[in-house]
């Protein structure tokens, strides 16, 4: 943690993001042992993480990709998502054994461990050199013996008779008791029943055949035998260990709706009291902060890996989000929308489906940028055009970034860092120029702050100055801005480092 990131309510501060001053209190992850360990902290393991965890992954995320953003030369590492996510899941065995098998399925359906290693190789498109072939073994291996996920698809796979109705079931909720789910507690001695594999996980097999109905309704079924993939909400507790494996080899559960809960006790306006759920945003906060030693910072020592977890859990954010408006639609009063009325007069909507208003509140939304040019032109009108546009860009040489940096990784590998540190130096130049008025006495501001392409964040900062500090002539403008490189050996150093483009003849 950063000093800056204190909060002032208390005389000390108080870490106040990533805990909410220990209210958020998350079980920590399994310490993974010294033989991954090692695989983990090689560089070589960071660039290619993704395709070894897609190659003994359980399940994979899907969605709508936005090729548009590759650039011209496909250099640049950025997607554009539309739409929903989703996590794709298929059986233990397909019903065509000529089918390519897909995710794990390789590790059930193949002669010997040799020849399961080429085939997910071949399928995560891995150049299976001597070094990789010994990181994928060790990997399968270790997962094979001690994750709890793993050794359900074996009990399954293991389940007497070929019935193509058998399933294997991940709940959403864990029962609390024995009574709460009958489906968990049916005897396992009767064949006829299901058989609970994991209490603490929620796996059982189901050998009734019962189709996925209500039944199931949020579950993850998991078929002995099928020819399709499944797909599943992006939701459910059991998405990280079953997409991550590398991330959570012990079959940890990730963020589930109501499965984690504040421990400060809240009080409702009659007097009752409650603990207030945890929320996705709060559990990849809690994740993301680093607490200083490799055991308890694992999850972020993965590269590429940990870049498309962080990803996937924002998807998961913005999908509550936008779920919470469909679902709240009047309590949020969209239909009482001046805009939305006159559409509706105007038949402008159609009749077709189920409208979805989006609110002002929704950051990014088409009303809440409306709201946000109209409130800046409005200050424009009344205070004036602005006097200075400023820009700052993230620069990844900060001390405050190199110093944080874990042993062995890069700038690119830890954006959590890069993005901290940035808002800390952004609040540092915001109170400069608002409050202690270096550039003169600000009347109106307003800033916007960007992501490049590569990573790095940046404002765009326009201020408005009173009259009497606003510059007026050349010399009062050469006074603030300067287009030459300084005499000063230690600022023209910093100035042909940070401030000269020299990529040549391709720039992205």
């Amino acid at each position: 943690m950063y000093r800056q990131e204190l909060t002032r309510t208390a005389k000390h501060g108080q870490f106040h993001k990533c805990c909410k001053n220990g209210s958020i209190q998350l079980p920590p992850i399994p310490e993974v042992p010294e033989e991954l360990k090692r695989i983990f902290r090689q560089p070589t393991y960071r660039a290619m993480s993704r395709k070894l965890n897609h190659a003994l992954a359980f399940a994979c995320w899907v969605c709508h990709e936005d090729e548009s953003l590759r650039g011209r030369f496909s250099a640049i590492s950025s997607i554009r998502v539309q739409g929903c996510a989703y996590m794709k899941i298929g059986a233990i065995k397909p019903l065509d054994p000529s089918t390519r098998d897909k995710f794990i399925q390789v590790f059930f359906n193949s002669v010997n461990e040799e020849e399961s290693i080429r085939k997910t190789a071949s399928n995560a498109n891995i150049d299976l050199n001597d070094k990789n072939r010994e990181w994928l073994t060790a990997l399968h291996r270790w997962i094979r013996d001690n994750n709890p996920i793993y050794a359900a698809y074996q009990q399954t796979n293991d389940y007497v008779g070929d019935d193509n109705n058998v399933n294997l079931i991940f709940t959403k909720h864990v029962p609390v008791t024995a009574e709460g789910d009958p489906r968990t507690y049916s005897d396992p001695n009767e064949n006829s029943g299901v058989i609970r594999l994991d209490n603490e996980l929620g796996m059982i097999i189901d050998s009734t055949h019962a189709e996925c109905g209500e039944k199931y309704d949020h579950d993850i079924v998991v078929k002995k035998r099928g020819q399709r993939l499944s797909t599943i909400r992006f939701d459910h507790r059991l998405k990280e260990p079953l997409m991550y494996p590398l991330l959570f080899p012990h079959g940890t559960p990730g963020y589930g709706y109501g499965i984690y809960f504040h421990k400060r006790v809240s009080q409702r306006q009659d007097g009752t009291t409650y603990r207030k759920r945890i929320s996705a945003h709060e559990f990849l906060k809690y994740r993301l902060y680093r607490r200083g030693t490799e055991t308890r910072d694992m999850l972020l020592l993965h590269g590429r890996l940990t870049q498309e977890w962080i990803l996937s859990s924002y998807l998961l954010i913005e999908q509550q989000k936008l779920d919470f408006i469909r679902s709240h639609q009047k309590e949020l009063k969209a239909d009482k929308y001046k805009e939305v009325k006159a559409a509706l007069a105007a038949n402008e909507l159609g009749i077709s489906g189920k409208h979805v208003i989006l609110p002002s509140s929704y950051k990014g939304s088409p009303r809440d940028n409306i709201q946000r040019y109209c409130d800046s032109m409005a200050m424009v009108r009344e205070l004036g055009k602005p006097s200075y546009f400023i820009t700052m860009t993230c620069n990844p040489k900060w001390p405050e970034v190199l110093q944080a940096l874990p042993p062995g990784l890069k700038t690119h590998e830890c954006p959590d860092i890069l993005a901290r540190v940035f808002k800390m130096k952004l609040d540092a130049l915001l109170k400069d120029l608002l409050k202690n008025n270096v550039m003169g006495k600000v009347i109106g501001d307003v800033y916007v702050i960007e992501f490049q392409k590569r990573g790095l964040p940046h404002p765009h900062i326009l201020l408005i100055i009173d009259e009497e500090d606003r510059p007026r002539t050349a010399d009062q403008y050469d006074h603030v801005v300067t287009a030459e490189l300084s005499d000063d050996p230690e600022i023209r150093k910093l100035q042909t480092e940070f401030m000269i483009h020299g990529c040549g003849k391709r720039c992205y």
